[in-house]
């Protein structure tokens, strides 16, 4: 018993952790050009000589590189700032949201469940909702164009609703609206003016497919061709910009920059789960190891009896083989069960992953 429950208690624990890094690498393996996708990323250097790696990048390089370079096939830009409290028949939910340029579908190949992918974030103040942000402002009721209401940012009409991902991606906000909304919204005060400003970096993420044949090399080489924006900081003390790209499969597990959407665990944590669940397993083996030699031993008096009755080497072997194959089997089985218990409730305050990713 105490064999079978020692591998039991810790496979399930191994189980656990192979299913939670199995998720984490899957995450942005659904997008149409994963492997000619790249997010763009600033190296900023402060006056005082701090260096910051930021996930974001100015609003309008999105628009230089989509113009100005031939080996860039499309740009897609969000502007993580709509976030506030919308508002429909007095019901206030507090939504995530970002402001995302009409290319955002084909860069990213998210699907609409009802829609025009081609115009839903062209019309100014038109507004796409996640499947469960648009349960929980309308229920069962059709959400396409009706009008969402946000104190900051005035009226937006939903012009589209998305299908879930068929997998897990980086980009997780609740909804998106139309870049073209962004001007207005400038003009009027509601949004700082950054369409054309270069010396802010925050709150925009810049996504750039390459056109096949072309790698990241020209890609490398147009961003510092507009490193120029900054030629003057360094002469006048004020640190210095440059931008880097970081390749979409490289973005999860997170790298841990400033500024960044992604929610996803960061490489330290995968790897120190990885090491727990290794040194439990590696724990386990020696503990069943060390019972089993003890068993063997006192068991020695069975085998000279099987032997002196001709018993052959080989068969008594096996005969041992088999008890623990069985003995491990049974472990498999009884750790399967507490899975399936642990899968049932919480682990750590958040739902358990599903087996089936």
């Amino acid at each position: 018993f105490i064999t079978i429950a020692g591998l039991a208690v810790r496979i399930p624990v191994c189980m656990v952790v192979r299913i939670s890094e199995r998720r984490t690498f899957s995450y942005d393996n659904f997008h149409p050009a994963e492997a000619r996708t790249w997010r763009v990323t600033s190296q900023a250097l402060t006056p005082d000589g701090k260096r910051y790696h930021m996930a974001s990048c100015p609003l309008p390089l999105g628009d230089a590189l989509k113009t100005n370079y031939a080996a860039v096939e499309q740009v897609a830009t969000l502007y993580g700032v709509l976030s506030g409290e919308g508002i429909i028949n007095k019901k206030k939910i507090n939504v995530r949201g970002a402001f995302a340029t009409p290319s955002f579908f084909g860069v990213f190949g998210f699907k609409l469940a009802a829609g025009n992918p081609r115009t839903a974030l062209t019309i100014p103040n038109s507004i796409v909702l996640t499947a469960e942000t648009a349960q929980r402002f309308f229920g069962v009721n059709d959400p396409m164009g009706k009008v969402i209401q946000f104190d900051r940012f005035g009226s937006f009409i939903v012009s589209g609703v998305l299908q879930p991902a068929p997998a897990d991606s980086h980009i997780n906000y609740e909804a998106f609206a139309s870049m073209s909304s962004v001007a207005a919204l400038e003009q009027s005060g509601a949004l700082p003016e950054k369409l054309h400003d270069w010396n802010t970096v925050r709150s925009c993420y810049t996504y750039v497919v390459m056109r096949r044949g072309e790698g990241v090399s020209a890609l490398e080489s147009a961003l510092k061709d507009l490193d120029h924006h900054y030629d003057g900081l360094a002469e006048k003390g004020q640190g210095s910009v440059a931008f880097e790209p970081q390749a979409l499969s490289k973005i999860t597990p997170s790298q841990e920059l400033w500024d960044d959407i992604s929610g996803t665990p960061p490489w330290g944590k995968v790897l120190a789960e990885i090491g727990v669940a290794l040194g439990l397993l590696i724990c386990a083996c020696f503990n069943y190891t060390n019972l089993s030699i003890v068993r063997s031993l006192q068991r020695a008096k069975e085998v000279g009896v099987r032997k002196v009755n001709g018993a052959q080497r080989w068969q008594i072997f096996l005969q041992f083989i088999a008890e623990s194959v069985i003995m491990c089997l049974l472990s498999l089985v009884l750790a399967v069960f507490l899975l399936l218990i642990m899968q049932s409730t919480h682990f750590n305050g958040l739902p358990m992953p599903d087996a089936n990713l």
